[in-house]
């Protein structure tokens, strides 16, 4: 059985791109991770959530969304990254700037100088901000549970693992926000940090199976089995309120949440073997069905309307 710890770092690159033909787990700087180092390509999480759960979308629009490429991050998603930084130690420099009105000339080189940031690899967040993921950081250092999971000691931050899925042959990935070595009792435990405004598991739960964590938790665990890392894989979300006192809370998917993880990665894995061997990536993947189809009308419109049968 290999441990986590036993990475590797790879030097096989074309046209500046990180290139991995070769299953493992993988010591990877985010971008390289991000750009999807696999030779051949591979399916994420993410990409298996607007392949076939995301609200309205088909694969058609799945192969669009891959064919753009790197894509900038929303407010959210950069506070998040800034977030992992500071509460994994592992990530990209976090630079802090104030607030800035681009009309004035003052404005105007504070953003410049934001957008120099950027351009260097940093990730660029308002002091307000900064202020927030400082308080965050030290409350997870004040939490006994968030310190065990998280001790650089007995595991590694953000190592992505590279697979094949053996009932496809699709390759997979995923970043682990913290990937732990083997317990004494055979169990591994792959933690994966989230920021929320509440960490309550009856409100989290709500949001988790919209944003696909559901998938997300399917995808690692199977990656971590396949690549023979432990005997039993335990998933953990570690939450953290964005708002004071900075709650954190620890969740794990139920069973049934965990069989629908499963079944939705399966169909999205089925679904994405097909496409690549019917239409490859050069041929349009299907989008709507060509047949006229009858809208119903919502409930709440009709509900509106009482005299109209």
């Amino acid at each position: 059985m290999s441990a986590p710890t036993d990475v590797r770092i790879p030097e096989q690159r074309a046209g500046g791109k990180l290139l991995i033909d070769e299953p493992g787990v993988y010591d990877l700087p985010e971008e390289d991770y991000h750009r999807d180092p696999v030779a051949g390509g591979s399916l994420s999480a993410t990409g298996m959530k607007k392949l076939v759960d995301e609200d309205g979308w088909t694969p058609a629009h799945f192969q669009a969304w891959m064919k753009e490429g790197n894509r900038e991050p929303s407010e959210s998603q950069n506070f998040g990254s800034a977030t992992h930084t500071a509460v994994l130690g592992r990530g990209p420099e976090v630079v802090a700037f104030p607030r800035a009105d681009g009309r004035t000339k003052e404005g105007k080189a504070i953003k410049a100088d934001a957008d120099a940031a950027r351009g260097e690899g940093k990730i660029v967040v308002t002091e307000e901000e900064a202020e927030v993921i400082a308080g965050m950081r030290d409350a997870i250092q004040r939490s006994q549970w968030a310190t065990t999971l998280l001790n650089h000691e007995f595991g590694k931050p953000e190592q992505t693992m590279i697979w094949r899925d053996e009932g496809t042959g699709v390759w997979c990935r995923s970043l682990v926000d913290f990937l732990r070595k083997p317990e004494q009792d055979g169990r591994l435990w792959l933690v994966d940090f989230k920021t929320a405004d509440s960490a309550a598991p009856s409100k989290w739960i709500r949001k988790a199976f919209d944003w696909g964590y559901h998938i997300q938790r399917s995808q690692y665990a199977a990656g971590a089995r396949m690549l023979n890392l432990a005997e039993e894989v335990e998933f953990v979300f570690l939450i953290q309120e964005k708002r004071k006192p900075y709650l954190v809370n620890q969740i794990r998917l139920d069973a049934k949440g965990i069989a629908i993880g499963d079944y939705v990665r399966a169909k999205a894995l089925n679904t994405y073997a097909e496409c690549m061997s019917r239409y490859g990536w050069d041929q349009q993947w299907p989008g709507y069905p060509e047949e006229l189809v009858t809208a119903e009308t919502p409930g709440y419109i009709s509900y509106q309307y009482p005299e109209v049968d």
